[in-house]
């Protein structure tokens, strides 16, 4: 049975809560769909940031057919480290700056609940990619691409393969990446 209205928007926001307590920087996901085909990154980024500071924006690839583009906006709280390899040792992040990021979500959604953009009528809601650890996920990948580059060119070569996807993109989609990197934490630590 499906879940609609507030319910699953209370409860969206109760899982949301829940994941973030585990993440180094207090960050929030959201699916917007219904955007028009020419989308890009920096124009969705545009839109949203108006209701807090955006970490990243992502846009899902277009097919043929397809009526209106999906994009992901990532909102964030709190002081961004300047290396890699401190936001990849992040603390838990404060209440505080939970509870802001949940606002800045919440209003980019009640903003965009209906409202049309270029014809199309645009929804923002809760992501379920809000895996826990996202940002810090990305931090350790791009640390091991540079203390190993042979495996930074093996995940290159993959990547180039497709994997489902169309060579050249960027090596596959956050839950692919993610997957394979904790795969490969497995076997390194069965070899160790």
């Amino acid at each position: 049975m499906f879940r609609t209205g507030l319910l699953a928007r209370t409860s969206a926001a109760a899982s949301l809560a829940r994941t973030q307590q585990r993440r180094g920087l207090a960050c929030g996901c959201l699916y917007v769909r219904g955007l028009p085909l020419d989308m890009t990154k920096d124009r969705l980024k545009s839109l949203f940031e108006e209701y807090g500071p955006i970490y990243d924006t992502h846009m899902m690839t277009n097919r043929p057919g397809d009526r209106f583009s999906i994009g992901f906006v990532r909102y964030y709280d709190g002081e961004l480290p300047a290396t890699v390899e401190k936001v990849a040792m992040l603390p838990p992040p404060p209440t505080e700056e939970i509870e802001r990021v949940r606002g800045f979500c919440q209003n980019a959604i009640d903003a965009w609940a209906g409202r049309t953009l270029d014809n199309y009528i645009v929804d923002a809601q809760y992501s379920s990619r809000n895996n826990p650890d996202h940002i810090q996920f990305q931090a350790r990948m791009q640390m091991r691409r540079e203390s190993d580059p042979e495996w930074a060119s093996q995940r290159q070569s993959k990547a180039a393969q497709g994997n489902g996807r169309n060579a050249g993109e960027s090596g596959g989609s956050y839950s692919d990446g993610y997957k394979n990197g904790f795969r490969d934490g497995m076997a390194e630590a069965k070899r160790a």
